[in-house]
């Protein structure tokens, strides 16, 4: 069978590290916005959050832990002979440096990068 993965809060718990990135910011109009930001919810959002988002990727991006069992899943699903594909939204047309941020912290958890579409 084959399947599609995401990256984001699907193998790597990346909400709990943009929420961490949002309370280090201090920034009211973050506050006000959070559950939005959370929910990926970006069409009419100040510039500012966009903007905070577009800063702070990289760093989010190489901080996310991995979901519990969700490496350990992955794992188990290509040793049963599934196609696993990692599909993510992340580029560097986002910001210079995220793919390779990507591949670092796929690197650094065992996951293949050949998986990554």
């Amino acid at each position: 069978m084959n399947i599609g993965i995401d990256l984001d809060d699907v193998v790597y718990d990346t909400s709990a590290e943009v929420e961490k990135e949002i309370e280090k910011a201090n920034n009211p109009l973050l506050v006000e916005y959070k559950v939005q930001i959370m929910r990926g919810a970006m069409k009419g959002v100040p510039e500012e959050i966009a903007n905070f988002l577009t800063d702070t990727i990289i760093t989010y991006t190489e901080n996310a832990k991995p979901i519990k069992n969700a490496i350990s899943t992955l794992r188990k699903l290509k040793e049963d002979g599934h196609i696993i594909t990692i599909i993510t939204a992340r580029s560097d047309m986002m910001r210079d440096g995220v793919v390779d941020s990507t591949l670092k912290s796929m690197k650094k958890y065992g996951i293949d990068k050949g998986l990554l579409y």
